[in-house]
């Protein structure tokens, strides 16, 4: 019942905006959480070998993340939204190392069949929704960018971080675009798969060869098509700066499209 209930009010204070009602204040209270003090979000997500072990581990998850919660005052609020574990963690709570870093750990330690998976939002103010939005795109990138098993912080994503906190999805779209509009024009135009085949090269760590068997193709049209976005976009991808910008137009181009 308690499972529920704190499952029901963190829907609420997420769809919220802004501070917290007197209603949600007093719904936390009476489940121990104190919601008037700034909360940072940490959301997680677990990876198994079969749906039967991913199962299990969530559950096995959640008991553990509320088990670490229940030892610190003001106590977290921990509870499954959207598909994922997210706990908010008063930032006055006093640890001995990040609660990111703790949950994560405690994640992981379920089973050594899966893998864990944690980000992390400083409080936003008054506004949990919005931490929970910005640890929520975090985790997203991370994932995409072959960060799994980890936690992330915003400082670790870099410019990237930085832009998951404007809030502004034109913003995130322009920035991607100024990097990657002639890649993306050019498929557009000609039916090719150059964003594909530049997406798949990061993922395989600028492997060539590990490019050319995920996408099924020959290396030498991986190195072709390397050669292509490389004219259109007047950049070397041998140049370790502009490997970086790539990277994160990619992973920004990504999380503007799909969203979070």
């Amino acid at each position: 019942m308690e499972r529920r209930l704190r499952g029901e009010l963190l829907t609420d204070v997420l769809s919220s905006s802004g501070s917290p009602s007197d209603p949600l204040l007093t719904r936390a209270l009476r489940l121990g959480h104190d919601l008037s003090v700034p909360h940072g979000a940490i959301v997680a997500t677990v990876a198994g070998p079969t749906d039967a072990a991913t199962r299990l581990a969530w559950q096995r998850a959640l008991a553990a993340v509320t088990a670490l919660a229940s030892s610190y005052r003001p106590k977290p609020l921990v509870a499954m939204h959207g598909g994922i574990l997210v706990t908010l963690w008063p930032e006055s709570a006093d640890t001995s190392e990040p609660p990111g870093v703790m949950v994560q750990r405690a994640i992981a330690q379920v089973s050594r069949e899966i893998t864990a998976t944690a980000a992390v939002s400083a409080s936003n103010g008054a506004d949990v929704g919005e931490a929970y939005r910005i640890a929520k795109g975090a985790l997203d990138i991370a994932l995409r960018g072959g960060r799994a098993g980890t936690t992330v912080t915003l400082d670790d994503l870099g410019i990237v971080g930085l832009l998951l906190q404007l809030n502004d999805r034109a913003k995130l779209t322009a920035f991607a675009a100024r990097t990657l509009k002639p890649v993306i024009d050019y498929d557009a135009n000609h039916r090719t798969e150059l964003m594909t085949t530049l997406r798949s090269y990061f993922a395989n760590r600028l492997d060539r060869n590990a490019t050319a068997e995920s996408l099924v193709i020959h290396a030498n049209t991986v190195a072709q098509r390397l050669r292509r976005i490389e004219q259109l976009c007047q950049a070397s991808l041998a140049d370790p700066a502009t490997t970086m910008e790539f990277s994160s137009a990619l992973m920004v181009h990504d999380l503007a499209v799909g969203g979070t």
